[in-house]
């Protein structure tokens, strides 16, 4: 993976990571690596116990990690090089019920 991340930038096309267990990604050097490699993140709510990880490896201010752990489904910050934005994303309700994993929303519809 890591050695993956380093040629899929220098190649100009992308890679995509997914972990629900930021401590442990960030707690690896391989995937330390991997996130210096991104060009892009996407941080979505975050435990409590995850915040001074994240905060220190992204940078995060006092508000972005209080906006990261208190976030909606959905919402959370971008950053893309050195920019970076809050973000609520939200779908049309089609897309939502074909989308949703949360066994209480999808039996409503």
């Amino acid at each position: 993976m890591e050695a993956l991340s380093r040629r899929v930038r220098k190649l100009g096309t992308g890679l995509m990571v997914i972990s629900q267990v930021v401590e442990d990604f960030l707690g690896s050097p391989v995937g330390n690596v991997i996130v210096r490699n991104c060009h892009t993140k996407l941080l979505l709510r975050q435990e409590e116990v995850a915040i001074p990880a994240v905060r220190d490896t992204f940078g995060l201010s006092p508000a972005e990690c209080a906006l990261l752990r208190d976030a909606a489904p959905g919402s959370g910050i971008v950053i893309v090089g050195r920019e970076r934005a809050a973000f609520q994303g939200a779908a049309p309700p089609e897309l939502h019920h074909a989308l949703c994993t949360d066994a209480r929303t999808a039996s409503a519809n």
